[in-house]
This record gives C-alpha cells, sequence and structure tokens, in this order.
C-alpha cells in the first residue's frame, strides 16, 4: 500500500495490518480503513512496545552488500553504508543478511512513446493532492485500486478526467465515478504535444497531465544480479519459498518484498520460517532441488491462469475466491512445522478485500468477533468518516 497521499486511507482494513504479537484494539465506531497517521502511531507503538527502536541505524543508505566469498553457501557479508548527514561511507561484516527494503519505492514506467508529450507525465506514487490539478484535463493510466481512488480523488478539481484502463472491465469495481471523469477501454500508444492516441485508435486532446498507475517494479540496487536477479524489476528469483535465496541459503533472505498481502502478517510467517531455517528446522535441500521447488511453483500458478510476469502478486484469486496468499502461509507453515502462524479469519479478511478500491470499501466496517474465530462486516455511510 502507498501512503503518500496525505488524504487516501490504507486498502487494508487496520485489524488485518496488526502484527499478531501486538493486536489493535479498535472502539466499535472507529472506521476500518484508516489514514496514514494511524498506521504510523501503531508502527511507533510497537517499536517502543518491543524496544526495537535503539536496533535502528537512522540516516543511512545501503550502499552495497558483497559475500565475503562467492563460493561459500553460509559466508558472511560485507556491507557498506553511507551516513546522509556526513557522507562518510564505512563498511560493517554480517554472519546473516535479510533484505527487508519494501517494494514500493521504484515506480515501474512502461514503453510508451511520450517523448513529444508537453504537459506533465508523472507516476501516482508523486501524486499528493487534487487541487495540485484543478481545471486541469488528466489521463489516468491503469485499472488497479489506485488507478480507480486516484480517479474519483483528482476528479474533485479537475475539468476533465479519461480513465484508460486497458482490458480490465473497471465497472466491476461498483465505484461510482463522478460525471467528469470517462472510461476509455485503451492503453496509450503515444503522445503528441498536449494530446494522446489511445491504442483504440482514439485521440484525446487538451491533455495537462498524465498519471501513470503503473506499479512498482523491483530494485536492489546494492546487490549484484547475479545473487538475486529482479528480472527487470518483474520478479525476484532464484529463491526458495520466495525467502530464502538458493546461492546462498544459509545467510541470506528476502522478506517482505511480495506484493498484494496484509504484510504485517505476511512478514510474521517469514520470519518465522527464516528463523526455523538457521536453526534447521526446514528440510535440507540441494540447489537443484530449492529450483525444482521454485519451477514447480511457477507452474503450478501458470495453470490457474496467476500473472507468471510478476509472481508474487498474491492477491490473485481462484477456486472462488482462495487467493495466493492463502496457499503461500500454509506451505510455509507446513515446510518449517510452525502451527497457526497467519489464523484463517485474517486470510478471510483479506480475501474479502483485496483488490478492492478504497472507494468500495469505506462503505463498510470490519470487526473480529468476539471469539476471534470469525469477522464481522457491517455497511455504514461512507462519508461519516
Amino acid at each position: 500500500m502507498n501512503l503518500i497521499n496525505l488524504a487516501f486511507r490504507t486498502n487494508t482494513p487496520l485489524v488485518v495490518m496488526a502484527y499478531p504479537e501486538y493486536p489493535i484494539v479498535q472502539a466499535a465506531d472507529a472506521p476500518s480503513f484508516v489514514r496514514r497517521h494511524h498506521v504510523l502511531a501503531y508502527l511507533q507503538s510497537y517499536a517502543q512496545e518491543f524496544d526495537l527502536t535503539g536496533l535502528v541505524q537512522f540516516g543511512q543508505t545501503v550502499k552495497s552488500i558483497k559475500p565475503e566469498s562467492k563460493f561459500d553457501e553460509d559466508t558472511r557479508w560485507f556491507l557498506s553504508k553511507q551516513d546522509r548527514d556526513t557522507g562518510a561511507i564505512s563498511t560493517e561484516i554480517f554472519d546473516v543478511v535479510i533484505l527487508a527494503t519494501g517494494n514500493y519505492s521504484t515506480p515501474y514506467l512502461p514503453s510508451i512513446d511520450l517523448h513529444q508529450f508537453q504537459g506533465a507525465v508523472i507516476h501516482s506514487r508523486d501524486y499528493r493532492r487534487p487541487c495540485d490539478y484543478s481545471e486541469q484535463t488528466v489521463v489516468v493510466l491503469g485499472a488497479g485500486p489506485s488507478a480507480l481512488d486516484i480517479s474519483v480523488d483528482v476528479a474533485s478539481r479537475a475539468k476533465q478526467v479519461y480513465l484508460l484502463s486497458g482490458d480490465h472491465d473497471v465497472t466491476e469495481s461498483k465505484i461510482r465515478f463522478p460525471s467528469n471523469v470517462a472510461i476509455v477501454p485503451a492503453r496509450i500508444s503515444q503522445g503528441l504535444g498536449h494530446a494522446i492516441v489511445a491504442t483504440n485508435g482514439a485521440i484525446i486532446e487538451h491533455i495537462d497531465t498524465i498519471l501513470l498507475c503503473t506499479g512498482y517494479r523491483y530494485s536492489l540496487p546494492f546487490l549484484c544480479e547475479s545473487i538475486i536477479s529482479t528480472n527487470g524489476g518483474m520478479r525476484l528469483t532464484p529463491l526458495y519459498k520466495e525467502v530464502v535465496s538458493i546461492r546462498y541459503p544459509q545467510s541470506l533472505f528476502v522478506m517482505g518484498l511480495q506484493r498484494e498481502s496484509p504484510m504485517a502478517h505476511h512478514a510474521s510467517v517469514q520470519a518465522r520460517f527464516i528463523l526455523a531455517h538457521l536453526e534447521k528446522r526446514t528440510p535440507r535441500l540441494t540447489t537443484e532441488e530449492m529450483l525444482a521447488d521454485e519451477a514447480k511453483e511457477v507452474e503450478r500458478r501458470k495453470a490457474l491462469g496467476a500473472p507468471i510476469g510478476d509472481h508474487t502478486k498474491f492477491g490473485f484469486k481462484y477456486n472462488n475466491g482462495r487467493t495466493l496468499f492463502r496457499d503461500y502461509v500454509e506451505d510455509l507453515q507446513a515446510t518449517a512445522k510452525l502451527g497457526t502462524v497467519v489464523p484463517d479469519v485474517i486470510l478471510d479478511l483479506f480475501e474479502d478485500t483485496v483488490r478492492k478500491p478504497v472507494s468500495e470499501l469505506r462503505r463498510f466496517r470490519y470487526r473480529l468477533s468476539e471469539d476471534g474465530k470469525s469477522f464481522i462486516k457491517a455497511y455504514h455511510c461512507p462519508f461519516a468518516s
């Protein structure tokens, strides 16, 4: 979830965003989808509760992470970092490295001929306020929750909004788009002056701004591609269970870099899996066996119809609403004999809300039942809070 716009709300219920060891208690009338300051307050409270702040080195930029030995799977790692204030560079040695850098910072920019377009082109990451587009004609490219929410938001100030949704039927979202939002089932082919040519042949003129709601790509600039490849920013490989580096399975791990999941619970199950692996409580597999497991999972998801270009989008649904995230959690829990880390009710809640825009979700409030085994979904006025 990208929390840049101050007015936007989370697209996951707050109760699902909490870490299992530190649940959130909400008042009965509190909204389920909250603004960024609510999330920040929870994370700060979590860090204080578990005394984590002292473990964080603030103001540091990681410049490189290199193995001490290229041929030792449990090698130590040289980590070089730069102080943002002084510019000083220092290097430390670590036995284990876990990459938990997030995946919503480097925009994915599609290959579109916009060299001759004379208006502004920005990515949704840099979208702030609708008033920045007052009386403008705006093109929004995309069909995901961000594209839908931004289209509605910017329409409150823009003169006209064109939502180019490609092959996706955005009417399934049940959003009531404002009258100044026109849905165009096409993509951008080319930009000329203050106009664009769409892939369906339509020409849209007098455009001031193009907003690219095209998602993000993976970026690990501090790590050699031969260790973990980003495959052009679309997919991280080779990884066993999307956590363990197959080249350095005893000392290099990835956590929380997959997309479309309740991140706190996602990170919790992965952290426990990594600990189990380091304590040798997971199966000891050869490189060939780990690569085969990775390939088998890709083929399974392909057979389900899931996008393979970015096979880490866990919000993909099949079989009457079951998500890849549920599959993934159950696989990690079983492989490492973790027991239940992510309760079924959290998975149920996630599957009820994933891939839906906030404009639709705000009509409801979600609460866990008293026994914590089910959830309650109640309608409320979306403009009340």
